[in-house]
């Protein structure tokens, strides 16, 4: 009986084996494809050939895509270089202007000086034609008095 029993759980195993044997051959038909291309040795593949050729479109779209990203970052970096050019363009000038807009204030700062110093000269020259006149007119009467002096000895 032992004997038999061990025959019996050979043969289960012998069915198991075989049905795992069968599972795994029709997992292995859907899954394993040759290519027989004339130019390409032939392979094998673990991919069913539809899955394998969408593989290689997504590959060749993720290519482009790459592609496609390298130059927009060729470009972007050429547009951020003029920028960053035209902004030190723009700093330049931009530094010129506020020099100039400090020139000409300093320079009418200097005018508005110059103005005040000038209008103080007239006002002293005015001061002194002033004095000047008091002093003229003083000696004009002056000379007036003694020419009168003069001519009064003169006739007597």
């Amino acid at each position: 009986q032992t004997q038999n029993n061990l025959s019996n759980t050979i043969e289960r195993a012998d069915d198991l084996t075989a049905t795992n044997q069968t599972m795994i051959e029709e997992s292995l038909e859907n899954c394993i494809a040759f290519d027989d291309d004339a130019d390409v040795e032939t392979r094998v593949r673990i991919l069913p050939p539809d899955q394998f050729k969408q593989t290689q479109e997504l590959e060749a779209e993720c290519e482009e895509f790459i592609s496609k990203t390298s130059q927009f970052n060729d470009l972007v970096k050429v547009v951020v270089k003029k920028l960053e050019d035209v902004s030190k363009c723009v700093e330049v000038e931009k530094m010129k202007a506020i020099g100039q807009r400090n020139r000409l204030e300093s320079e009418e700062e200097d005018r508005e000086r110059q103005r005040v110093g000038h209008e103080h000269i007239i006002r002293e020259k005015r001061v002194m034609l002033e004095r000047y006149q008091t002093q003229y007119a003083s000696l004009k009467r002056v000379e007036a008095c003694q020419i009168k002096e003069l001519d009064m000895l003169q006739n007597q």
